[in-house]
């Protein structure tokens, strides 16, 4: 025989949606088919068709179970809705001293587990240390932003979607799915938005010039990283510092004077490459083997700016 345990006021206000999912039954026959099952227990619970008989102090730890339980005046089992795995992997990890078991691995799956079950049947410090826990995993920004959809976690989603903002790569069609057509807009508009602005950071062409060699160094690198360019080679050859020669024209048109700047006492190196494998040419820094200039940047932030005026 089975019949809905009725919800107190207090306990309907706090956790409307919570109390619905808990049914107390009364039953003489069950299949006995439980992973968690200790001899001394004084209760059962039935989720599905997998049964575990525990100890009732370890179910009064969840507020709304034990609330359940005493408005049903201690019930000899008790019928939960949800997944069964959930469960195991919770009270796997409240058997577990101090929820740290040397031999129990705390994989992600058992704590968002244990994270759904303590957040829908109000455990806090359950629900802390699972939370904890995953954050100190960093798990995929997809995976926090989905974990927070499911239960209402904020911060976890505002940390996911910033997440993808920043990220070099794409969005996959599976995030696209789970974020939904509004948000996965909302990340392309702020990657543009960002783009836009590290374009307009960089100097015009006549300002690089005169920029020093070190802070020259900077934008190069600053350009590499924006175009997805990988790690440039070693140079075969003598090792040259970037130029920041001045080039006039002398009275002859078929001859070109170089006139030196003064070269820095300390050559700088730029992080991840060698020295020598960027150059500036007639105004423009060539990178080797990729026919790259900062004239072609330069000239995209030009239309750039026309187009955003």
């Amino acid at each position: 025989m089975s019949f809905d345990c009725p919800p107190s006021s207090s306990t309907s206000e706090d956790k409307p949606d919570v109390v619905h999912k808990i049914r107390v039954v009364l039953s003489h026959q069950i299949i006995r088919d439980q992973k968690l099952r200790f001899s001394d227990a004084n209760i059962r619970v039935q989720i599905k068709k997998r049964v575990f008989d525990l100890h009732r102090y370890k179910l009064e730890e969840f507020r709304v179970i034990k609330t359940m339980i005493h408005e049903c005046n201690a019930p000899s089992l008790l019928e939960l809705q949800g997944d069964p795995d959930d469960f195991e992997n919770a009270f796997k990890l409240l058997y577990a001293p101090l929820y740290m078991p040397d031999q129990f691995e705390l994989e992600p799956a058992v704590l968002v587990s244990a994270l759904r079950i303590a957040t829908n049947f109000d455990h806090p410090s359950l629900r802390s240390f699972a939370t904890i826990k995953l954050e100190g995993m960093a798990l995929p920004p997809i995976e926090y932003v989905r974990i927070a959809q499911e239960l209402g976690m904020t911060r976890w989603r505002d940390m996911g979607i910033g997440k993808l903002i920043s990220r070099e790569e794409p969005l996959t069609p599976n995030e696209g799915r789970i974020l939904g057509t509004n948000t996965s807009m909302f990340i392309a508009t702020q990657r543009e938005l960002r783009l836009r602005e590290r374009i307009m950071d960089i100097p015009s062409a006549d300002d690089y010039k005169r920029l020093s060699v070190s802070r020259q160094a900077r934008v190069r690198e600053q350009i590499q990283v924006m175009l997805g360019l990988p790690e440039l080679p070693p140079s075969s050859g003598p090792s040259m510092p970037p130029s920041s020669s001045v080039y006039s024209r002398a009275s002859s048109p078929d001859r070109i004077d170089l006139v030196p700047n003064i070269r820095p006492a300390k050559r700088p190196r730029i992080s991840g490459n060698t020295l020598g494998v960027v150059r500036i040419h007639l105004g423009g820094a060539v990178y080797r083997n990729h026919q790259t200039t900062v004239g072609k940047l330069l000239s995209s932030r030009k239309r750039l700016v026309k187009r955003t005026r």
